[in-house]
This record gives structure tokens, sequence and C-alpha cells, in this order.
């Protein structure tokens, strides 16, 4: 049987597609990436202002 030298047109639009969903991927990922730490330093400013907030109203009780 005789092998094809060139791909069949629907294997090359397929294919093409499979890179435009995996450069896709990455770029979601990417961003996942980004949310993920942005959610992490709003979790820390959340911690840093609730202890200080703790802080002041532990000062307010021990001198009202």
């Amino acid at each position: 049987k005789e092998i094809e030298a060139e791909p069949h047109p629907l294997m090359l639009v397929l294919q093409e597609k499979l890179e435009a969903q995996c450069a896709e991927q990455e770029k979601i990922k990417e961003e996942l990436k980004s949310l993920s730490k942005g959610q992490q330093d709003i979790v820390k400013k959340q911690d840093d202002i609730s202890s200080k907030l703790s802080a002041i109203l532990a000062h307010l009780a021990a001198n009202p």
C-alpha cells in the first residue's frame, strides 16, 4: 500500500485546531496562576487587617 506524502487537509485543520486549543489552555493556566496569587495576597491582607483590628479592640477594652 502506498503512503501519502501530503497529510489529508482535514488532518491539517485538526492539527491547527489542536495547536490553538493548547495555546488557549496555556493562557488559561497562566491566568489561573495569576488569580491564585492575587487571592493569596488578599487573604494575607485580610489576616493583617484582622490582626490590627484585634489589637485595637484589645487596647480599647483595656483602656475604657
